[in-house]
């Protein structure tokens, strides 16, 4: 029952398949050049039936987003421009999840779960296809920082969004 990946694209009208899930990818580092980094993603994400949200006990969207930076996928050494990346820029996205409650839907059913981790920050990744379209890739295995262990959270996130001249993406930007 269904379709699998290509025969959907197929009846989109889509040549090949828009997303392609990958496991590991090359990114760039401060001080040690390109690396290859894990990608991970939930499986639940796949599911079109299933939606949830992050909620601070507030009410609020219990997630914030700010940009980290981009980058172009090549080095120049000498002469040579070396090519390293499936897409020509990344960019990395600070994902701090702050939440909680997760609360959730599966087809007609609800569901709700409460947590005291005090909160996570991931990277997310995506790359440029080109004609100002972004592709999601995923979210970087590691690292995954407890939020308790940063200090100052809301300034160094102020700061970062500043120095890229764009908006920390919270509940106040939404």
């Amino acid at each position: 029952m269904g379709y699998n990946g290509d025969e959907a694209a197929a009846a989109l009208g889509f040549e090949e398949m828009p997303f392609k899930p990958v496991t590991k990818m090359k990114i760039m580092t401060d001080y040690k050049g390109p690396m290859e980094m894990t990608v991970s993603w939930s499986e639940l994400s796949f599911n079109p039936e299933l939606r949830f949200w992050g909620v601070r006990n507030d009410g609020k969207p219990g997630r914030i987003f700010v940009l980290r930076g981009c980058y172009r996928t090549s080095t120049i050494v000498g002469l040579k421009v070396e090519e390293w990346g499936d897409y020509p820029v990344m960019c990395s996205i600070s994902d701090d999840t702050e939440r909680e409650w997760l609360i959730g839907e599966w087809g007609a059913k609800g569901f709700a779960a409460y947590s005291d981790s005090g909160g996570f920050r991931h990277f997310q990744q995506f790359g440029y296809a080109g004609n100002g379209a972004w592709v999601y890739i995923g979210q970087q295995k590691d690292p995954s920082i407890p939020l308790a262990g940063l200090s100052d959270i809301s300034k160094e996130r102020a700061s970062m969004a500043e120095a890229h001249g764009v908006a920390v993406w919270d509940a106040e930007w939404v």
